[in-house]
């Protein structure tokens, strides 16, 4: 260990006196004393010029050593090396006397060795913490704010660490700050210890913050919203002489063609819900979405009203559109509703005026069948050079063209049996007629519906009709 004293060593020497032989010559007894971290002291004799090196142990830190010199006046310098061990001695001081030896007499010499190593340092000392403040009490989730001081005597900067323990107990905004922000964790007693460093030296200390759990009523609120269900889609204009509503998914057609290039609306009716809603409607034609012209809230259904312009295809063609609505619950979309139908959209009309359509029950069936086949009777249109005739099995079902009728005629006779099992006609069937002038048709007719009762034949009653596709050959014709 390094001494931070000046006076390090201390050697005294004996000089005695025997006759030598020669007459010139006496010998010097040395005493060496030396702290335990000097490892060797040498001697050096002038003009003797002799140089003896004396190791020096703990075990024996006082040696006496004998040593030859001439007769006469010679100086003694003593060295001092300290280290680790001999093979790494380093100079630590050194001291010189003169002494006189004579034959006969008895000299004795003092040595002192100052330590140049100069004094050691005042040492690091470590921070002192001085102050801690903390919350005594907290519940768990609730926040307050942590503080410490401290204080380094050397002036070295100091580094601050906050801990919780046990772990989960809380939690610190900065744990590096010496001013910071505790939230407590889970409940139970929680120490909280700041940490100052300095100079490679730390000082702790801590304070225990009670953690109360977190208790009181919840209340709890909820909503239970459906999914949209679309009711119907309507269709109007488009030479309809009224709209047509499709209710039906599986037989989602309107009909009978519609007169294209003309402007239709189209009404999307839902069950009313008790959140916002977002409606669109898009086709396939003019593969277009649509927003809504007009909303109409409703104790039973709300409805949107959609514009919607027809394609126009050429003379004696049709085209196939298909439109989708759908209803949407504005702030959660997975909750929405789809409903697709189909339209038949011919070329759009002449200036040929539509024919006004009525059904009755014409005259009584044949043998084997039941009651009497649907009558059509209209007006007959200037400029026509014939008519076409739709129907539609119990409304508006598979609505399409069906059969003709030649120029100026102005009724048909549906003897086609719906059911030939039954013998039953087409009652309860809609129909529609337009007329023809090409390369131009008119706009359908009103749809007009035969009656659904007719009065017994002579086989009786007639049972209800069957629906089966396709529809069977017309049986019958203009009359």
């Amino acid at each position: 260990m390094t001494r931070r004293l000046a006076v390090a060593f201390a050697a005294a020497a004996a000089v005695s006196g025997c006759s030598d032989p020669a007459a010139d010559r006496a010998e010097v007894s040395f005493a060496l004393a030396a702290p335990a971290d000097v490892l060797q002291i040498r001697l050096e004799i002038q003009p003797a010029n002799l140089v003896v090196d004396i190791p020096i142990t703990q075990a024996a830190p006082t040696i006496f050593r004998n040593v030859t010199v001439p007769v006469g006046r010679q100086t003694v310098t003593a060295t001092a090396f300290a280290g680790p061990d001999l093979q790494s001695l380093v100079r630590i001081g050194s001291a010189t006397a003169t002494i006189d030896v004579a034959a006969g007499a008895t000299a004795t010499v003092s040595l002192t060795i100052l330590d140049e190593r100069g004094p050691g340092g005042p040492g690091d000392r470590a921070p002192i913490i001085t102050g801690l403040v903390a919350p005594a009490a907290l519940t768990s989730g609730a926040s307050a704010a942590v503080s410490a001081t401290a204080t380094d005597l050397d002036g070295d900067p100091i580094a601050w660490a906050w801990t919780a323990a046990p772990a989960g107990c809380g939690s610190f905004a900065d744990p590096a700050a010496a001013a910071t922000t505790f939230t407590a964790g889970a409940a139970g007693d929680c120490v909280v210890t700041a940490t100052a460093t300095a100079g490679g030296k730390s000082d702790s200390a801590s304070r225990t913050v009670a953690v109360a759990a977190v208790t009181g009523g919840v209340g709890v609120t909820g909503q239970f919203i459906e999914r949209p269900q679309i009711a119907s889609v309507t269709v109007g204009g488009g030479g309809l002489g009224s709209g047509v509503a499709v209710t039906d998914r599986a037989a989602a057609n309107v009909g009978p063609p519609l007169e294209g290039g003309t402007a239709v609306t189209v009404e999307v009716a839902w069950p009313p819900l008790p959140v916002p809603v977002t409606v669109r409607l898009a086709d396939t034609c003019t593969a277009t979405t649509y927003q809504p012209l007009a909303r109409t809230p409703g104790a039973a259904l709300d409805a949107a009203t959609f514009g919607w312009t027809l394609p126009s295809p050429p003379f004696a063609t049709s085209q196939a559109c298909g439109l989708t609505a759908t209803v949407t619950v504005t702030d959660h979309p997975s909750l929405s509703d789809a409903f697709a139908v189909a339209v038949e959209v011919g070329p759009p009309a002449c200036a040929v005026a539509a024919p006004v359509l009525s059904v009755a029950l014409g005259p009584q069936g044949p043998i084997g069948s039941t009651g009497s086949p649907p009558l059509l009777t209209w007006n007959d249109v200037a400029g026509e050079t014939g008519y076409e005739i739709a129907r539609g099995l119990f409304g508006v079902i598979d609505f399409q063209p069906f059969a003709t009728a030649p120029q100026d005629a102005t009724s048909y006779l549906d003897g086609a049996l719906i059911a030939p099992a039954a013998g039953a006609y087409c009652y309860g069937c809609a129909y529609a007629v337009r007329a023809v002038a090409p390369p131009c048709v008119s706009a359908w007719s009103n749809v007009a519906i035969a009656p659904s009762a007719p009065p017994a034949g002579p086989a009786g009653p007639p049972s209800p009709p069957g629906v089966p596709p396709p529809f069977p050959a017309p049986g019958g014709g203009p009359i």
